[in-house]
């Protein structure tokens, strides 16, 4: 965890102890600790693999 991670969860604990509401600590926790996003926002689609792209695997694998 990066020390922003740590300070957020720190103080979300600090915040739990205080008033006993663990509503804000559990959403530092599924934001930072388990890895799902606060807030969702929507992903740009990808591009699927073009021949190209495939072309380029193979070639990079033969050759390592």
């Amino acid at each position: 965890m990066t020390r922003a991670a740590l300070n957020r969860l720190k103080s979300a604990y600090q915040a739990y102890t205080a008033s006993e509401d663990v509503t804000q600590l559990l959403a530092v926790v599924k934001s930072d600790v388990v890895g799902e996003p606060a807030e969702s926002k929507p992903q740009p689609p990808t591009p699927a693999p073009t021949v190209d792209d495939l072309h380029l695997v193979c070639w990079e694998y033969v050759w390592s």
